[in-house]
This record gives C-alpha cells, sequence and structure tokens, in this order.
C-alpha cells in the first residue's frame, strides 16, 4: 500500500514539476535558499533544530549547509 501512495505521488510531482516554468521554478528555488538560510529567532527554535540533527540526520550538523548548497546548485 505504502509503494502504491508513492509511486502515485511521484507521478502527481512529476507532472506537476513539467509544468514548472524556468522562472516559477527560480522562484521557488530562491525562496527555499532564503527560508533554508534564515537563522532560528529563539532558542527553543535553535534547540529543535539541533535535536533534528542529532536524531533524524546522524549529528551532521552542517546538513542545512549542505542543503543550502544543494538547492544553490539545481
Amino acid at each position: 500500500e505504502l509503494k502504491k501512495r508513492i509511486d502515485a505521488w511521484l507521478q502527481k510531482t512529476d507532472k506537476l514539476f513539467s509544468q514548472l516554468s524556468d522562472e516559477e521554478f527560480e522562484r521557488h528555488r530562491k525562496s527555499r535558499i532564503i527560508s533554508l538560510e534564515k537563522k532560528g529567532e529563539s532558542i527553543a527554535e535553535v534547540m529543535g533544530e539541533y535535536y533534528y540533527l542529532v536524531t533524524e540526520e546522524d549529528a551532521d550538523f552542517l546538513y542545512k549547509e549542505k542543503l543550502i548548497q544543494a538547492v544553490k546548485d539545481l
């Protein structure tokens, strides 16, 4: 069941991305970079980010920077 749902989602997003103009893609890409580069506004938010990195990204504290660079390279 999960595989069917994933396959359906992939087909839907493939169609969505194929209809996206270069200008729209660039706008979304820049927006994502800005949101990723934004620093935490509170101690709780920063701690939440660190907790995520420790528990979900194997304590890769450079994960966010790597993700930002990957989006910039698109």
